[in-house]
């Protein structure tokens, strides 16, 4: 279990670094989604696809589609959606593991996400939301319970 844990443990921590040391605040030449804008459609086009909790994909299409989407306008997506994908849902639960350790504040593994300079953060309670559900399994429910 150990060695799985660092083999995909090397692949974020250089994720992150990338990310970290990007142009400009998404590493790309476009900005994340604006404030407000989301829903089940980042900047990326659809996200989480299958997936019933509203919430979810919301967040993901806020926060996580620039970087974790095929579609996402980050340089960087690439790498970054090999690691974790919000197109669907069913690539979502494949990765979902890794989510708590990069979004719970108060017990990081590794360096948060988005990363800081990343322009829109999630609050805390966006935050304890996802890890939350992340923690129930995700599941795939309208209520998300």
């Amino acid at each position: 279990m150990t060695n799985n844990r660092a083999f995909f443990i090397l692949p974020v921590v250089f994720l992150l670094t990338a990310c970290s040391g990007g142009a400009g605040p998404s590493g790309g030449s476009r900005g994340p989604n604006p404030p407000g804008s989301a829903s089940a459609t980042g900047s990326a086009g659809p996200v989480l696809e299958g997936c019933l909790y509203v919430e979810a994909r919301a967040f993901a299409g806020k926060y996580c589609s620039d970087c974790h989407s095929s579609r996402g306008s980050n340089d960087l997506r690439g790498r970054a959606s090999r690691i974790l994908s919000v197109d669907s849902y069913g690539e979502w639960i494949g990765s979902a593991g890794a989510i708590p350790g990069r979004l719970d504040l108060d017990s990081l593994e590794l360096g948060p996400m988005p990363p800081p300079e990343y322009p829109v953060q999630p609050t805390q309670a966006e935050r304890r939301m996802i890890v939350d559900w992340v923690k129930r399994g995700s599941p795939n429910t309208p209520d998300g319970r």
